[in-house]
């Protein structure tokens, strides 16, 4: 048996460097939909040097009891905060935008999400909205729809990457939703790779944020793009076991680099 008097000696293992925060590569941008305040604050403890941004997700803000307590408690780690696009969508359909837009100031918010996965906006008009709130915001812009829809072809899907981009947001989100079976993955959660790199033919890798809900859909994008791609709609209490896909340290990420 081999005394070890510093059980940290022993790390040497050979594995993908992940960049410090504020990343500008590699982000982890989580969901949260209902996380009780006291289990956050836990988590957080714990795991805030993974999160790069978090979102309270669909329209969860809107009813979240303690929604200036779960704020308060991801600013102090300086995680910043968004709201989830159908929220956004929401207040949209109802012609409420400014209303929307005060809400977000009274919180404290600096980001914003645009969508249309439920709620079709002209892309015209997503432009505008671009126009109108980046000066204020961080814009990210989601690309999708939240069900399959065979009309929403390959040549739409990098149309609408490169006009939000070009517009003027931050990131463009890539819908994958809360189950990982839509959108930019099949209804058995196989990764779209032709769709991907068509996107990519004209996109930064840096500028997109792939929605990945779950372990598979995670070890895919980690695969097929690295250690430090773009990922979102990570569930809070999955945030170390993304890591360790990240790093390889897990079956179905073990070559990754």
């Amino acid at each position: 048996m081999i005394k070890n008097d510093r059980p940290l000696s022993g790390k040497t293992l050979d594995l993908p460097q992940r960049p410090e925060k504020p990343r500008k590569e590699g982000i982890t941008a989580i969901t949260d939909v209902g996380v009780p305040l006291g289990e956050l604050i836990h988590i957080l403890k714990s795991y805030h040097s993974f999160i790069d941004m978090a979102k309270l997700g669909i329209g969860t803000a809107y009813i979240e009891p303690l929604l200036e307590e779960k704020i308060a408690c991801y600013k102090e780690y300086g995680i910043p905060v968004y709201f989830g696009g159908t929220l956004f969508e929401k207040y949209y359909s109802q012609g409420k935008l400014m209303d929307y837009l005060r809400f977000l100031t009274g919180c404290g918010i600096r980001y914003i999400e645009i969508s249309s996965g439920t709620f079709d906006i002209p892309a015209k008009e997503e432009r505008d909205l671009i126009q109108q709130l980046k000066e204020t915001f961080t814009i990210l812009v989601e690309v999708g729809k939240k069900e399959n829809d065979p009309s929403f072809t390959t040549a739409k899907w990098v149309e609408n990457t490169r006009n939000a981009l070009e517009g003027g947001c931050d990131y463009v989100v890539l819908e994958g939703r809360n189950t990982a079976d839509a959108g930019i993955y099949d209804a058995k959660g196989i990764l779209d790779r032709p769709l991907i790199e068509n996107i990519l033919k004209t996109t930064d890798k840096n500028r997109l944020i792939f929605e990945a809900a779950t372990p598979k859909s995670q070890s895919q994008l980690i695969n097929n793009f690295g250690a430090n791609v773009n990922l979102g709609n990570i569930f809070v209490r999955d945030l170390l076991l993304l890591e360790t896909q990240r790093m390889g340290l897990r079956e179905q990420t073990f070559f990754t680099s």
